[in-house]
């Protein structure tokens, strides 16, 4: 059953040395779909250059709340980034967010979120969330967007039931990565069981967060979209089903969210 990494940065440095064999690790392991993204305006080109090269590659480009280009505002990318997306029809936009714990002023994060949320929905395209300690603040965003029929991805989501509740009225999607797999997390397997099947995905976050039993292995070990399988098992456990019924429905739902594109992109490079 093929797999899909909802979110991962395969443009990392972390796999200058080996990227071919990242790929080619991922595919052994049934990973067919990758969103791979991007975290500034430096990184779309190469972003840009796996969504040419490798079979299955979604680009996704977009600002992240920690690499705002020092001294611009978004007037300074936010025009090549829609010329970007224009140029890759089923782009994602992201990997975008805010943060609390991370980055800078809050008040600038925002001030970068806001139109690239706003151009996500405009053109139609998917956004992959980062949110950490701000879902009041992200909330508020979403539940005021003009383009609620646009969904949006939640990547590595970890918050509480409460906050994903109110997100599934959004139009929010859910995407877990290997914190499912950390045993000290309680809270996070029950907010898994509780969300509609249909609403979420799985991801690796490469090259960060590895899955625990691969990470007390070795914690110098860069996560790759291959190890997704480890959150697959977790998340068929939760459900109490086999692995091949959880891919089926991970696949499905992978289908859905991409729109019937996952169908063509897994047979070639993504052109544009």
């Amino acid at each position: 059953m093929p797999l899909f990494d909802a979110h991962c940065h395969l443009q990392a440095s972390a796999f200058a040395a080996d990227r071919e064999g990242v790929f080619a690790r991922a595919r052994q392991a049934g990973v067919e779909a990758f969103v791979v993204c991007s975290t500034e305006p430096g990184d779309w080109d190469d972003v840009e250059a796996l969504a040419r090269t490798q079979p299955g590659v979604i680009p996704a480009f977009g600002v992240h709340p920690w690499y705002l280009p020092e001294g611009q505002t978004s007037s300074n990318w936010l025009g090549p980034l829609e010329e970007r997306l224009q140029a890759w029809p089923h782009a994602w936009v992201g990997e975008i967010g805010l943060d609390r714990t991370a980055g800078p002023d809050l008040v600038l994060q925002e001030a970068a979120f806001e139109p690239q949320l706003a151009l996500a929905g405009r053109l139609g395209r998917v956004c992959t969330l980062h949110c950490r300690r701000t879902w009041d603040r992200l909330n508020w965003y979403l539940a005021r967007r003009k383009h609620r029929e646009v969904p949006v991805v939640l990547h590595s989501f970890s918050a509480s039931w409460p906050v994903a509740d109110e997100l599934l009225h959004l139009n929010a999607w859910f995407s877990f990565s290997g914190a499912l797999t950390r045993t000290r997390n309680l809270r996070l397997p029950e907010v898994f069981k509780a969300l509609p099947r249909d609403r979420v995905l799985l991801e690796t976050d490469s090259p960060d967060l590895l899955p625990q039993a691969l990470w007390r292995a070795d914690p110098q070990r860069a996560n790759e979209s291959a190890y997704i399988t480890e959150v697959l098992e977790v998340a068929a456990s939760l459900w109490g089903v086999d692995r091949d019924e959880a891919a089926q429905q991970f696949w499905t739902n992978s289908r859905a969210i991409c729109k019937g594109f996952l169908d063509q992109v897994t047979h070639g490079a993504y052109t544009g």
